[in-house]
């Protein structure tokens, strides 16, 4: 099953392709990759799952949904914005970000 191959059909760039590719990439991830999956288990800082990224991801696309609009750069700078200040926790430090990206760019 992990050599099944797919012959494309004329007028493709690709001649062939294998069949069964998601069954090949998790068949190698077991067989050499094995190191970086249970490091969640020794290393009590890292999560034993995404969802926290993925909550964080949804919530970005939704933000770039909501300002459709904007050029890739402007979304690249609304990002890096956002990113920012809502990663700060405390008042001071949003305060202290404040100036800092105020005495930054306002020149």
């Amino acid at each position: 099953m992990l050599k099944e191959k797919t012959i494309a059909p004329t007028g493709t760039t690709r001649q062939w392709w294998y069949t069964h590719g998601n069954v090949r990439r998790a068949w190698r991830l077991l067989t050499y990759d094995q190191n970086s999956l249970f490091v969640f288990l020794i290393n009590s800082l890292i999560p034993n799952t995404n969802n926290a990224l993925e909550g964080v991801n949804s919530n970005l696309k939704q933000k770039l949904g909501n300002h459709r609009g904007m050029k890739t750069p402007r979304q690249v700078a609304f990002l890096s914005w956002y990113m920012a200040f809502t990663r700060s926790k405390s008042d001071t430090d949003l305060r202290k970000l404040w100036v800092y990206w105020k005495s930054r760019f306002s020149r």
